[in-house]
């Protein structure tokens, strides 16, 4: 499959070299605690995918919500710092 993205676009594949820089960016977020994707840091403040609430039901079922109060609030976070 990456295989047929690359053609369609005219890329080349990774080399070495691309996988060290992902190696490096992946340590990177790992020792500045990102959870997942996304994972928005402000100064001091950081949030993992603040516009959602992700959980799952007694059935092992993925659910999402909306949570707008949760993005405002980091955002706020952002602007006062």
């Amino acid at each position: 499959m990456l295989a047929s993205v690359e053609s369609a676009y005219g890329l080349s594949p990774p080399d070495a070299e691309d996988e060290g820089a992902v190696r490096i960016e992946w340590h990177e977020g790992e020792s500045r605690g990102v959870k997942g994707s996304p994972h928005f840091f402000c100064g001091k403040f950081d949030a993992f995918c603040p516009s959602l609430d992700i959980s799952r039901n007694a059935e092992g079922q993925l659910l999402l919500h909306r949570n707008v109060e949760t993005l405002d609030a980091f955002l706020a976070k952002c602007l006062q710092s």
